[in-house]
């Protein structure tokens, strides 16, 4: 057994070296249990130091998750309402543009309607004879100068018959008649519901309204109405002739391939103020006229 020995005023000293380098050992052991167990308890409490902070930070961040959550669905929501309203306003615009052409359509047939009333009265043939034609003359170009003696002049030649219009007179009382048709087809039309005829043809007496095509009596008498209805191809049509809501006469219009066309004719006695139109049956809906004046209704007085 190796031994150290040291020299000096003492004694001589024998240590042993195996037992210093045990005791070493248990030494250095013991430091590294001691730090090995002060990391343990280290990482221990930083660990549950983060689990308790994480615990503290979960509830946060669900609660923000809820709210996004429920953010979202409003949002949705309120995407969802935006497109419905899209939609109905998509719905709108094309009906106000159906409006639009109707009412461009109606203004353009006043206007027709205006000018026409502004012609001045036609010219008059004479029936007298070449004797009286520079006395004639004479008096025409007083007329011209005097707007009352012309119309004095006119009425008296009238009255006399010495005079023959060359166009149709100006309207006398008494006198009532119509004529309309279609213009755009009238689709998904309901049960009860009016069938238009916006472009009116004549219109004597002032009798027919060419916004709601509905003829009111001017005068009372004998009338005689008729309505022509054309069906899409491959669909039928059920209308009806009503007087004050009164159902007259029906027309049916149908073929399973092509176009076809119905036609009722009605002689009705009116009092002033009777109410004569054309109307879808009480029993269908989803119906479709055909129009661009494949469709017509008309009446005249009679006597």
């Amino acid at each position: 057994m190796h031994c150290i020995i040291i020299e000096g005023r003492t004694p001589l000293i024998r240590i042993e070296f195996s037992y210093l380098c045990h005791t070493l050992c248990s030494l250095l052991d013991i430091v590294n249990r001691m730090i090995f167990i002060y990391l343990y308890v280290f990482i221990s409490l930083f660990a549950f130091s983060q689990v308790c902070c994480k615990e503290f930070t979960i509830e946060p961040l669900e609660e923000k998750v809820a709210n996004l959550e429920d953010l979202t669905m409003k949002l949705l929501k309120k995407l969802e309402m935006a497109e419905n309203d899209i939609q109905s306003l998509t719905t709108e615009n094309v009906q106000i543009r159906k409006e639009l052409q109707d009412t461009r359509l109606r203004l353009e047939i006043l206007e027709k309607q205006d000018e026409a009333s502004k012609i001045p009265y036609p010219k008059l043939l004479m029936k007298t004879s070449k004797a009286n034609e520079s006395s004639d003359d004479t008096k025409t170009q007083d007329e011209n100068h005097d707007n009352t003696r012309m119309k004095a002049g006119l009425n008296k030649r009238l009255l006399e018959g010495n005079m023959i219009h060359t166009t149709t007179p100006p309207l006398t009382k008494g006198r009532v008649g119509f004529m309309a048709v279609t213009t755009d087809h009238q689709t998904h039309m309901g049960a009860n519901q009016i069938v238009l005829f916006p472009k009116v043809i004549e219109n004597v007496g002032s009798g027919l309204d060419p916004h709601s095509s509905i003829f009111k009596a001017p005068v009372s008498g004998l009338y005689i109405f008729s309505a022509t209805i054309l069906n899409h191809a491959g669909e039928t049509v059920r209308c009806a002739i009503v007087k004050n809501s009164q159902i007259i006469a029906y027309i049916f219009s149908g073929d399973s391939t092509t176009h076809s066309s119905g036609s009722k004719t009605a002689l009705l006695s009116l009092n002033v103020g009777d109410d004569v139109w054309i109307k879808i049956h009480e029993a269908f809906s989803d119906v479709h006229v055909h129009g661009y004046a494949w469709s017509s209704f008309m009446g005249v007085l009679v006597s």
